[in-house]
């Protein structure tokens, strides 16, 4: 059997309709069977469109992930969704296809960027928001030690998050229950933040955005109490992360909101906190999506 390495871009151009044909088009020069592997060594978007691939060629072959930044050993190599973005629509496209083997190891992150570490710890710091308020706390407390690439700390951080993750993905693998969806927070608004050209912000970023943003919604809708949005805000503040955006981009994200995989009918879906370690399942209508966007945009960029 031939092996061959194919290098992909880094990041979300990554996963692209055209990268993906070039992974099958690889495949198929190397005559893989269903028994040749996939080993797909990178962060999050490499093992997005790498999984898919192995997904659907000769309807799945084996696949072997090594993730190499915290974003994925935290979160995407985790649960099995696969795909590409669509007409600049995160993730339109894809599969669930779990990996034979994962082999994480915190040494890989020894290199990363504290950029690269900030974009993992927005979804760790969602993993703790969910349903685990003694992760949310370690990082509140350590970031300075995990910024400064603790390997310690670090690996207690990707424990507590891939067992939350594992346990809801367990629960719900394939979104049918819809208990799965808890995962989505700040998804909703990260999505449309990602797809629109101009804005150029991270996955890590976009999210920590969206959880805020959802804090906010949740509080002006009654569901987050005060003290629960400022200390999502504050641990965001404390890490580094972004948690706001300009409101020139209002009227373009309500529109690509629409778009989302989440939407039913004409309500949009959102997971809101309801305390640290605890959120719930709301929908609203996109006027008041927008007169909360507003609101959010005014009292955090003080205009």
């Amino acid at each position: 059997f031939k092996t061959d390495i194919l290098f992909l871009p880094v990041g979300e151009p990554a996963k692209s309709m055209e990268n993906l044909t070039i992974i099958w088009e690889k495949m198929h020069d190397l005559q893989f069977t269903r028994h040749n592997p996939v080993l797909v060594v990178g962060g999050g978007t490499i093992g997005d469109v790498g999984g898919f691939a192995a997904s659907t060629y000769a309807r799945g072959v084996p696949l072997f992930q090594f993730p190499t930044t915290l974003l994925s050993c935290v979160d995407s190599s985790i649960g099995g969704k696969k795909g590409i973005n669509y007409k600049h629509l995160k993730n339109m496209i894809g599969s669930f296809y779990e990996a034979e083997f994962t082999f994480i190891d915190p040494v890989f992150l020894l290199t990363l960027p504290k950029k690269e570490l900030r974009n993992g710890l927005s979804e760790a710091i969602k993993s703790g928001i969910i349903g685990d308020e003694g992760l949310f706390n370690l990082i509140y407390d350590n970031y300075e030690n995990i910024l400064n690439r603790n390997l310690n700390i670090l690996k207690d951080v990707i424990k507590f998050s891939i067992k939350l993750k594992t346990a809801v993905v367990e629960e719900d693998p394939y979104e049918t229950i819809g208990y799965r969806k808890v995962l989505n927070l700040g998804h909703t608004l990260s999505h449309a933040l990602e797809g629109i050209g101009g804005f150029s912000i991270s996955h890590g970023e976009g999210v920590a955005i969206g959880m805020v943003f959802a804090a906010f919604l949740g509080m002006k809708m009654g569901i987050t109490p005060l003290p629960t949005m400022e200390r999502i805000e504050n641990i965001m503040n404390r890490v580094g992360l972004p948690t706001s955006f300009p409101k020139s981009l209002i009227d373009k994200l309500v529109e690509r909101m629409y778009y989302d995989k989440k939407r039913d009918d004409d309500k949009i879906f959102w997971v809101i906190p309801e305390k640290v370690g605890q959120v719930g399942f709301y929908k609203f209508d996109g006027a008041q999506i927008k007169d909360a966007l507003i609101s959010f945009c005014k009292e955090k960029n003080k205009e």
